[in-house]
């Protein structure tokens, strides 16, 4: 499997192509096609060439160009494993080459970059003040928020998704309601049971009341859903004028269901149901639910979406009420068709509203994955452990910085271990490392094994580190030297979500990390 670049990778290309003018260009395919990163040893797929009998892949560390190490494969698809240990941490390059049954060069592919990431490596944090930061979060947003400037009488949460990371001056003239909102709420809800604030309640009723008395559209097939995009009109707005991400009411009911179990307010509750009878009439034949729906007709203009999970939740809390076995039989349809497609194939596509559709692999994200595992561990699935294993694998594969990296699309030294948010977005993020903590810990509960605690408090010390002055967390994880983040906005929905996790994770992690500080041995 292994060979010096001096011996069977023959650099003089003459030596091994008869004719370069009838070489076939080829390309990296599948998972990896598009990756940036990882952690362990990919596969690479390649793009098939007529009669070749042969395919390898050549790579190289840009720090030692005298380390040119070869892996091979009778088909289009080679393991690097065999090679990856002798390869140093940092940037790669390889290429792919396909030899017919002689060794004659038929097809070469052109350079790619990968960098060989850094993998745990297993401290043993103490925790950090989870409560205090998801308080502070709180109070930012009820108190130190000025109005919503183009609608003075709502809170500028209401109308835009993020404030810029210096000041109050709000960043972006959109909104995201049917997710947005709901992640509000839900803090809203929890900072209430813990009697942090007499207007909580009244919050949540504002921005459920929004939902319900502002939808996207008013007739037809779609009539009474939330708005997925919101401009300062209270349109559709950026990727989604005539559309909706359809799979986001799953978020939206559950929070219904939870807002009327507080309050005892049936109207949010009814609510629930109208979401849920809408996503039984848009699952799909396979079990999934489509990407995109346009708004007038409620046909489906964009198909895939491995984010069928966000539609499970709510199938699984109406299920949950017994009255309707319709629910119950959709869940499992979804989630078989989970486990049939993402879950195997890795392609984990398509959950972002301001994203359109991309080629398959074009543009990996991580959430989904994560609330697939933590979905099976959760409903103790017989196959739970291992599928989530494998699940939150390929996240910290692909996602998660756990120490300095130099293949970022804008290099820095965030605090790790953090989270990355999608190809397209690739930046490291306090929601989704408050949702790594989510998921790591579930694990840690189903098989006992501590270094799934000790990520899952290191990564929320991460998310502690986001806090700034005023309360608020910033979106991006900012650089440990500096404690800045690269220029962007902090978003309201983020810092949101990331602070109910605190607020409900929190005592058990501190509770993890005190017994681990007791039971390490003396330094």
């Amino acid at each position: 499997m292994l060979s010096p670049v001096s011996s069977m990778i023959n650099p003089d290309w003459g030596a091994i192509a008869n004719d370069l003018n009838s070489l076939t260009p080829m390309s990296f395919e599948g998972p990896y096609h598009n990756a940036r990163r990882c952690i362990d040893a990919p596969v690479i797929g390649l793009s098939p060439v007529e009669h070749a009998a042969t395919y390898d892949v050549v790579i190289s560390p840009l720090t030692d160009s005298g380390l040119v190490l070869r892996a091979h494969a009778d088909g289009p698809s080679i393991d690097l494993r065999d090679i990856w240990a002798q390869l140093p941490l940092g940037l790669l390059q390889l290429t792919g080459r396909a030899f017919d049954a002689s060794g004659t060069l038929l097809g070469v592919t052109s350079l790619k970059t990968l960098s060989k990431a850094p993998d745990w490596d297993n401290p043993e944090p103490a925790a950090l003040d989870y409560e205090a930061t998801a308080a502070g979060v709180l109070d930012y947003l009820c108190n130190g928020l000025p109005p919503a400037p183009h609608h003075p009488d709502d809170p500028a949460y209401m109308w835009h998704a993020a404030v810029h990371a210096v000041g109050t001056d709000m960043a972006t003239d959109l909104q995201f309601p049917a997710l947005c909102f709901p992640m509000m709420i839900n803090l809203f809800l929890t900072g209430h049971r813990l009697g942090l604030g007499d207007d909580l309640i009244e919050r949540s009723i504002q921005l459920a009341d929004f939902l319900i008395d502002r939808p996207m559209v008013e007739e037809g097939p779609l009539a009474g859903l939330p708005k997925s995009t919101m401009d300062q009109e209270g349109r559709g707005s950026h990727r989604e004028p005539d559309r909706t991400t359809v799979v986001r009411i799953g978020w939206t009911g559950v929070t219904m269901l939870d807002l009327a179990g507080v309050t005892g307010i049936q109207r949010y509750a009814d609510y629930a149901s109208h979401l849920g009878e809408v996503l039984l009439a848009t699952q799909q034949d396979d079990g999934s639910w489509p990407y995109r729906l346009r708004i007038s007709d409620g046909e489906v203009v964009e198909t895939y979406t491995a984010a069928s999970v966000m539609a499970l939740f709510l199938m699984e809390r109406l299920a949950e009420q017994g009255n309707d076995a319709r629910y119950q039989a959709a869940f499992d349809r979804g989630l078989d068709w989970i486990l049939a497609n993402p879950v195997q194939t890795g392609l984990w596509q398509q959950m972002y509203e301001d994203v359109p559709s991309l080629e398959p692999y074009e543009n990996l994200e991580q959430w989904a994955p994560l609330e697939t595992a933590i979905l099976l561990l959760r409903r103790q699935h017989p196959d739970a452990v291992s599928i989530a294993r494998k699940l939150v694998r390929y996240v910290e594969d692909q996602f998660v910085l756990f120490g300095d990296e130099s293949s970022l699309s804008v290099p820095y030294l965030p605090f790790t271990p953090c989270v990355m948010e999608q190809y397209r977005c690739y930046w490291p993020m306090d929601v989704h490392t408050a949702n790594y903590v989510r998921a790591a810990l579930a694990l840690y509960e189903a098989t006992g094994e501590m270094d799934w605690a000790r990520k899952a408090i290191a990564a929320a010390n991460t998310v502690v580190r986001c806090r700034r002055p005023d309360g608020r967390l910033s979106t991006l994880v900012p650089d440990r030297r500096f404690g800045t983040t690269p220029p962007f906005a902090d978003w309201f929905n983020c810092m949101a979500h990331a602070a109910n996790i605190l607020f409900n994770l929190g005592p058990k992690l501190t509770t993890l990390a005190a017994a681990e500080m007791e039971d390490s041995p003396a330094t």
